[in-house]
């Protein structure tokens, strides 16, 4: 490697490729050196760098060492990559002016490989961005040095000569370390057997792979040097302490020539008693159309003697020696084997531990809690693990082996004894990888388990999941963003993985976001994103609950691993760091080890030993209430600082008041509530933020109670954060209002249910009072640990029980299954507490109106806190608070006993809990749909129907709560999965019986469901929409039996080629199996043809060309009915069939939307047709064969013409051919096809004898078929010849059953072809017309038989006469009426068609009686019944032809169902290519939106069955155009009819303020004539008093009176007050005395003290007290009364026209009058 020089410069990044030193030169602000190597072998290399620090050194961010490799053959796998950081500080501690070697303590690991691999080795400044100014260091080479790993000579290291110059100089050597430390590791020299001799050094032999057996009790090591190998295998059971040295291990050599240039695999049994050993696929093979590589390294398997070891038999087509191994041998032993798939082995192993696909019973939850066993609400609250010490002890279950080879995935069963059987083979041929196949294939086998793998597809834009088990795939995952899950390139790190229950998947983006699914269905749990990180591994850190991550930060590429909660990804604990688990080399595993470990260990093959990380060790949540740093929390502490804003502080108060016990007369009870006030400071005020009742459900009687203020304690924890509330039967920790979130949020909430004891006790199970399930607390205190935040409660549940600490979850603690667990538990009292709120928020009024409560805040948090658990499962034996020794949990749990049945599974839910116990459903269903009403779609429904909370809404009888569910699933189907409508169809058979009307509405709403990956659907589409050409490929391949796999004509699966496309996307692969309890062969030959080449590379095909090359363009929607069609797994010992939902539905009323019609159609072009097909050519076959053989008959039994000129006599071998000797063998063989149509019948009433029944089709079946063998028989039975009773033959007896029979045929060949469309509806016509008037037809038959009765008494009967002795006397019946009782029902029923001729005499020459009994027939027959016949005729054909669509429907679906149950075979009900989860249709948006118009899906129909589709022979755009202008025509017609509701009511506004007008113009005009007459009447006064003063007396001056005058002085009323008399002393009573006038009133005038006591009678308008006044007044008074209630009125009026408070009565034209109450009124006239 010689190196050139290239010296540095100024610039933010400098190349330096090996050769002469560089120099940092001062003020450098960021360089990037750069050296590239190439041409290098297998092995492992150290990488060092040539530094030398100057005096003016100044790197303060350190040195960033990276290291790329990628391979010229396959540029896409970097595996091997790596980067060190060098703190600044180790490199300001070196020596100045003084050369360093800086070797990387990470090594460089080349792969196997093709070609050349490729090495970039790049030092840069720590922190490329930052601004800092770098300089003061000399870089003067880097050199790759490699690892001899042979174990007799040195490697030969070729140097330059200024290599060789430096060594001379005795340089030293840095070692950069990593960032993380090993806490303990094993040395290969402990697992050297000393008995053994000449056994390899290996301490000198790396690593190259490891593998964990499933319980991680063993780790298996393969170290490789150029010829040898060695596997090892540790015992892990050991390692108590991190410094225990003991080790236990087995070991085994391997001698292979070459072996170390080759890939070698390392697999490990699920007990760890069996390791696979095989040869992998270098780096660049698997290329696209490569040959198959061969095998140059055997594949072998290896017994771990660790392990008690049954009896070895290895039966794999080749017999085996048995022996038995002793346990303390420590080397592993050979099996030896052969078997033709794995002779030439070459791929990629793994076991998978037995089938735990019922282990979802477990729960997610189950082994968290397991493994955290304090504050489990144990008694004493000891810690205690609740497995055994044996647990981890190994045992031999059966398992499996998969064997990858990149075009087949064989899959090969071991018993317990160790016996192998290859059980099946999946082809993978079908499916495209990712970035190569081979990269695509290990990811796969990383991945894979006992029931599934995982398979990126589509450049990494979907990521599929298929069954282990019969290659039908799972589920289709994709980004909601349509992000990829991988990049350009792999460097060996798994960014997707599988729970170990399989239930959940974890997918890592390339945009730095983490997504959790559900395996079975898809849908999304959760995601997150990580801005400015990368995420760089995924894996399950020991249960469903928590998912390991390791993200990089893309400026520093800093590692920081984390675990996430699954169901909560925000919900994260920070781990120790460790190095990233790398396929093969570096694993994630849990070991069996009892403390701290247990949580999860990263084993790291680092060269020749194992070193051990420990990944999170969670910390202790014990609380020690005697340590000095706990505080014992007080009541009065209930005041704390806001730690968001220091203006803010909030205060806890607890408070109680009075209500009325509605059960009882004059009781009452405390109702205890706590109020969250807060003060702002900076402005002064204070408000309740949060005021609750904390237990509503518990009603103390005040007279029995202690303090109030005793039941109920809030306290405020350390933190700052959160408040506690301890009530009567709970603990609850609230969490204050932050700036995130400005309301309060329950985050714990912890109750302990009871238990049944006793028999007494039952009866309180049986109370609709929630209090009665739950144990009360008698005392309470809490203390809380001041340093890490962590709190406990110390409580006494009873005076039986002993003090028990109750862990409160701190705020950095991982303590989720806690508050999931308690969650749970408490989940009654929730749904009571919510109940309660939420019916009081809905109350205008409360008893206490000075009580101010946050009912609807309290509701809410509620329901968000529950939602945050609503996903996750629970067993009951972690459900029951105390199970008792020897009994299962689920039967000692008082809340949980209602789940306790065969049908129900062994967890728990949220909405189980909830709706299982019916005592409380009053709550529980109302909390339910408290649940269900949100906007995010929270509650994913589970692909498990025991699960299935819809079932027990219908079992409870809840129509309203069904309702509710099925609108959850239609609405989260169409915005997020169509997953979402699982629950509700898993019940389609209970729905169809209980609830038709919102079954019907369910299929009607979810019609047109968008399908959200739109690119990717429509890219892997397979269409099932069939061409001619198609139809040919198929009859070739299907009736072939699969021998010829050719295609004569390509078909094409572009949905926009097609008018209306239905398809489905791939959900089958080639599956063979072998197991002779398993005969099925899914899309494969019969004979086995294993392929030797890779399949060539595809041509991208860009899907925005293809749509506009195409004729149509259709958005997709999918049929949101997972497993509508799917069949259940085939078992050969089940006596019952199992047959998929859609045989529950089919031929009902529920076929009419969109997207059952497109499943139909689906049905039928995929596999009906064909089928049918079959069948239909069996009958046509039938029918000809009759056909023929009466036809023949006729022809020889017909007799000749005598009048003919050709007449010839019939002949003795005419009468011979009319036996038809020679048509007998295929007489029989008609029988025979007629036999097997009857069978198909019988096949078909055992499958659903109701439903069979119940089709007249088949009636008519089963006369077509028995009739014709009923008449072969009879024929077959006639012989030429005598009899053996000496008589002769008279040729075929019955020979009418062959006639009906023929008839019978034509009916029935009609009725096989109701398929058609335009048949069918006439067929179905028929059929409804006949069902409408059969009881008629019955009356009708009635009439007939007796007026037939009738007509023979009349006509045959007759009076006797003894001189009618010779038939003399007949002469008066001359008519031929028949005298038997057919022939005279069959002449009196073609009276009808007009043949009299049986009565035409009786009609000239009959009596009297006759012609009356005639008028009665026709009258009731002719007139009266077929009218009645022809108005129901008419009737039914109007309904049939309203039905016509949705009948021709029913009459398909059933034809599919007979399809599906009598004609294919168990293997094709297990092709999910015919029976996939989702169907995918084409349309357009038009057709979409004239459809939810028709319909009206965004609101409930009202339409009924019959008029919700509409036949109409038009296309879909007319139809959709019509569909439209009916929309709009009938919107126009509504808005029509408003108007003129609004101009009526506008006339009648108008009308009433015209009214209104007149009357205030009246009222002015009286109150204008009221005031003159006072003016009149105020200056008579004045000319009066100076009358009385000129008239002879002097006017004396009188000083102004300040207080009312005497009983003589008179004042004047206002007009506004009601008429008075005053009656003073000393006057005269009849006299009225006027009222004093006012000081200050403008007509005081010095009057005189006395008049004249003469009566002033001038005139009566001049007196102010007179009758007419008085009148006016209350004419006055009445006026205003009405003007009131007229303007209420007119009020009233402009608010049902939508008029503005605000118009004014009097001026329309003016808003917002000034003056319009009564009150302003009177002022007004008050001043007048």
């Amino acid at each position: 490697m010689s190196p050139q020089n290239f010296p540095c410069s100024h610039t933010s990044s400098n190349t330096h490729s090996p050769g002469l030193t560089g120099v940092l030169l001062p003020k450098t602000t960021g360089f990037k050196l750069i050296a590239n190597f190439s041409n290098h072998i297998t092995g492992f290399y150290n990488v060092r760098w040539r530094v030398k620090p100057l005096e003016n050194l100044c790197v303060s961010n350190g040195l960033h060492f990276t290291v790329d490799v990628s391979y010229s053959a396959e540029p896409s796998d970097v595996s091997g990559t790596f980067d060190i950081l060098m703190p600044p500080k180790i490199l300001t501690d070196l020596a100045k002016d003084q050369w360093y070697n800086l070797e990387l303590e990470e090594k460089l690991i080349i792969q196997p490989h093709e070609g050349e691999a490729q090495v970039n080795v790049a030092l840069s400044n720590y922190g490329i961005e930052s601004t800092g100014e770098y300089s003061g260091i000399i870089i003067g080479h880097v050199e790759i040095i490699p690892i001899p790993t042979d174990l007799n000579i040195q490697a030969n290291i070729l140097m330059d000569p200024y290599h060789i110059a430096v060594k001379l100089a005795d340089v030293p050597t840095i070692v950069v370390r990593r960032t993380w430390e090993p806490k303990f590791y094993y040395d290969p020299l402990e697992a050297r057997p000393d008995t053994q001799n000449g056994w390899p050094n290996l301490s000198q032999m790396p690593i190259t792979r490891l593998s964990v057996s499933k319980a991680s009790r063993f780790l298996a090591s393969l170290a490789v040097s150029k010829d040898i190998a060695a596997i090892t295998v540790w015992d892990m059971s050991l390692k108590k302490e991190t410094s225990d040295k003991s080790s236990r291990a087995a070991v085994a050599v391997i001698r292979h020539p070459g072996i170390g240039d080759l890939a070698i695999g390392l697999a490990l049994s699920t007990n760890g008693g069996q390791v696979a050993v095989y040869q992998e696929p270098k780096i660049g093979e698997w290329a696209y159309g490569s040959e198959v590589t061969k095998a140059s390294f055997p594949f072998k398997i290896y017994n771990n003697p660790l392990v008690p070891q049954p009896t070895v038999v290895v039966n794999l087509g080749e017999s085996s020696h048995s022996s038995a191994i002793p346990p303390d041998t420590v080397a592993l032993q050979e099996v030896s084997w052969k078997h033709h798939v794995l002779d030439s082995f070459v791929g990629y192993c793994e076991f998978l531990p037995p089938s735990i696909k019922g282990d979802w019973e477990k729960n997610d939850l189950n082994s968290a809690l397991s493994a955290n066993p304090e504050n489990m609400d144990s008694d004493d609250g000891d810690e205690s693990s609740i497995e055994d010490e044996d647990s981890s002890a190994p045992r031999s279950p059966r398992s499996m082996f998969a064997a990858c080879n990149g075009l087949y995935l064989d899959i090969f069963k071991i018993s317990p004894e160790n016996v192998w059987r290859r059980r099946h083979t999946i082809t993978l041929t079908d499916l495209l990888p990712t970035l190569t196949r081979r990269i695509t294939c290990k990811m796969m086998m990383e991945s894979i388990s006992s029931n599934t793998f995982m398979w990126l597809e589509d450049n990494g834009l979907c990521c599929a999941i298929w069954n282990v088990m019969n290659g039908s795939t799972v589920s289709y995952i994709s980004s909601p963003e349509n992000t990829r899950f991988k990049g350009p390139t792999f460097r060996g790190h798994s960014k997707m993985a599988i729970s170990p229950h399989e239930s959940i998947v974890a997918l890592a983006s390339i945009d730095g976001r983490l997504t959790t699914y559900f395996a079975s269905t898809g849908m999304v749990i959760d995601e997150r994103s990580f801005p400015g990180f990368k995420v760089e591994h995924v894996a399950f850190h020991g249960q469903d609950n928590y998912v390991f991550i390791v993200l990089r930060n893309n400026t520093t590429s800093e590692l920081s691993p984390r675990i996430l909660d699954t169901f909560q990804l925000k919900s994260e604990t920070l781990v120790n760091n460790g190095p990233i688990p790398t396929i093969g080399s570096t694993v994630l595993a849990f070991l069996n080890i009892k403390g701290p470990w247990k949580r999860g260990v990263i084993c790291e093959a680092d060269g020749p030993r194992i070193n051990f990380y420990v990944s999170y060790q969670e910390p202790s949540s014990k609380v020690n209430k005697t340590s000095p740093t706990v505080i014992k929390a007080k009541y009065e502490d209930v005041s704390h600082e806001s730690l968001f804003d220091k203006n803010i502080s909030y205060h806890l108060k607890t408070a109680a008041h009075r209500e009325p016990l509605p059960e009882s007369d004059g009781m009452s009870y405390w109702v205890l509530r706590v109020e969250v006030p807060e003060k702002n400071k900076a402005l002064g005020t204070e408000n309740i933020t949060f005021s609750f009742i904390p237990e509503p459900w518990t009603r103390t009687i005040v007279d029995g109670a202690r303090e109030p203020g005793d039941l109920v304690k809030a306290y405020f924890t350390p933190d700052g954060l959160r408040f506690a509330v301890i009530g009567a039967q709970t603990i609850q920790l609230w969490n204050l209002p932050t700036n995130d979130n400005p309301k309060c949020t329950l985050e714990y909430f912890w109750s302990h249910p009871k238990e049944k004891a006793t028999s007494l006790e039952k009866a309180t199970h049986r109370s609709k009072d929630v209090r009665d399930y739950y144990t009360d607390i008698t005392s309470a205190s809490i203390y809380m640990e001041a340093e890490n935040g962590n709190a406990a409660v110390e409580i006494k549940a009873s005076e039986k029980r002993k003090r028990r600490m109750i862990y409160i979850p701190g705020t950095e603690s991982d303590s989720g299954h806690h508050t999931v667990l308690s969650c749970f538990r408490s989940i009654h009292l929730l749904a009571a507490a919510y109940a309660f709120s939420k019916t009081e928020s809905r109350k205008s009024t409360r008893g206490v109106p000075q009580v101010s409560l946050t009912y609807e805040e309290h509701a809410d948090a509620i329901v968000r806190f529950t939602r945050a658990h609503i996903n996750r499962m629970l067993s009951h034996e972690l459900y029951s608070p105390m199970p008792p020794q020897g009994t299962q949990a689920n039967q000692n749990s008082a809340v949980g006993d209602a789940t306790n049945s065969n049908t129900r599974p062994s967890v728990v839910t949220i909405l189980t809990l909830l709706l299982d116990e019916p005592q409380l459903k009053s709550t529980n269903h109302v909390f339910v749909e408290g649940l269900l009403q949100t906007e995010n779609g929270e509650w994913k429904p589970r692909d498990i129907k025991a699960l299935n909370p819809v079932k027990r809404a219908i079992d409870s009888r809840n129509a309203h709560l069904v309702e509710a569910f099925v609108d959850y699933c239609i609405k989260y189907a169409k915005k997020h999965h169509p997953a979402y409508m699982a629950p509700a169809v898993q019940c389609l058979n209970e729905l169809s019986d209980r609830y038709p009307n919102i079954l019907a509405d369910m299929f009607r709403k979810a019609s047109y469901v968008p399908a959200h990956n739109h690119v990717y659907v429509s890219s892997h589409a397979i269409v099932a929409n069939r061409r001619y050409g198609d139809y040919i490929n198929f009859f070739a391949n299907y009736y072939s039996f699969r021998l010829w796999r050719g295609t004569l004509f390509k078909k094409s699966n572009n949905i926009n080629d097609y008018e209306n496309p239905v398809f489905s996307l791939r959900c089958q692969l080639p599956f063979r199996a072998v197991s002779s309890f398993n005969i099925l062969n899914i899309e494969t030959s019969v004979i086995e043809r294993r392929s030797g080449k890779f399949p060539e590379k595809q041509e991208s095909v860009d899907e925005e060309q293809k749509r506009i090359q195409s004729t149509y363009s259709h958005k997709i929607y999918v049929c949101p009915f997972p497993k509508l069609s799917r069949f259940g797994p085939y078992r050969a010992w089940d006596v019952e069939p199992v047959n998929s939902a859609f045989f529950d539905i089919a031929g009902q009323d529920f076929f009419e939307s969109p997207a059952m019609i497109a499943t139909l159609q689906f049905k039928w072009h995929k596999y009906g047709f064909f089928n049918w097909f079959l069948r239909y050519l069996i009958a046509l076959s039938f029918f000809i064969f009759v056909t023929i053989i009466t036809g023949w008959q006729i022809k020889v039994s017909t007799l000749p013409d005598q009048d003919s000129p050709n007449y010839v006599p019939v002949s003795a071998s005419d009468i011979q051919n009319r036996y038809m000797e020679g048509w007998r063998p295929f007489m029989k063989f008609t029988i025979f096809v007629g036999f097997l149509l009857i069978i198909y019948d019988i096949q078909r009433l055992m499958q659903n004898a109701r439903k069979y029944v119940g089709s007249p089709f088949n009636y008519v079946h089963l006369i077509a078929h028995a009739l014709p063998i009923a008449g072969l028989f009879c024929f077959l039975e006639t012989k030429p010849g005598p009899k053996p009773d000496g008589s002769t033959d008279g040729g075929p007896s019955q020979i009418w059953v062959m006639s009906f029979a023929i008839l019978a045929l034509y009916m029935n060949l009609l009725f096989e072809l109701r398929v058609i469309k335009q048949l069918g509806i006439v067929v179905n016509m028929i059929i409804n017309i006949t069902r409408r008037i059969v009881w008629l037809l019955i009356i009708f038959g009635l009439f007939i038989v007796s007026f037939t009765h009738a007509l023979l008494h009349l006509l045959h009967t007759r009076s006797y006469k003894p001189d009618c002795l010779n038939g003399s006397c007949d002469s008066d019946y001359p008519d031929g009426y028949p005298t038997s009782f057919f022939g005279a029902l069959s002449a009196t029923y073609f009276f009808l068609a007009g043949r009299y001729d049986p009565v035409s005499t009786s009609f000239d020459k009959g009596s009297i009686s006759f012609h009356i009994m005639m008028v009665i027939f026709f009258f009731f027959t002719t007139v009266l019944l077929m009218n009645i016949l022809i108005a129901l005729m008419n009737d039914a054909f109007t309904q049939s032809s309203n039905q016509g669509q949705l009948a021709w429907l029913k009459q398909w679906s059933e034809v599919i169902m007979d399809v599906e149950s009598s004609y294919l075979s168990n293997g094709s009900r297990q092709n999910r290519n015919f029976f996939p989860d989702y169907i995918y249709y084409g349309a357009s948006e038009k057709e979409a939106e004239a459809y939810e118009s028709k319909f009206l899906i965004s609101n409930k129909s009202n339409l009924s069955i019959e008029n919700r589709y509409i036949f109409d022979a038009v296309s879909s755009e007319q139809y959709a155009t019509t569909m439209a202008q009916r929309a709009i025509l009938k919107d126009v017609q509504i808005v029509e009819k408003d108007l003129k509701q609004v101009e009526k009511n506008e006339e009648e506004v108008t009308h009433e303020i015209s009214d209104m007008r007149s009357l205030v113009q009246q009222s002015q005009s009286d109150l204008a004539q009221e005031l003159a007459e006072m003016k009149k009447l105020v200056s008579y006064l004045v000319a009066h008093a100076s009358g009385i003063t000129s008239g002879g007396q002097a006017a004396v001056p009188t000083p102004v009176m300040q207080s009312p005058v005497s009983t003589s002085t008179a004042v004047v009323n206002p007009p506004e007050t009601p008429p008075t008399s005053t009656i003073a002393s000393g006057s005269q009573a009849a006299a009225p005395t006027p009222a004093p006038i006012s000081t200050s009133s403008p007509l005081q005038r010095p009057i005189a003290t006395s008049y004249s006591q003469e009566p002033m009678m001038e005139s009566p308008s001049t007196m102010p007290h007179t009758q007419s006044d008085k009148i006016k007044r209350e004419n006055t008074l009445r006026s205003k009364a009405s003007y009131t209630m007229l303007k209420q009125r007119v009020k009233e009026r402009l608010a049902t026209t939508h008029i503005s408070n605000d118009y004014n009565i009097s001026n329309p034209h003016y808003v917002k009058p000034t003056c319009t109450s009564d009150t302003d009124d009177s002022d007004d006239e008050s001043k007048a």
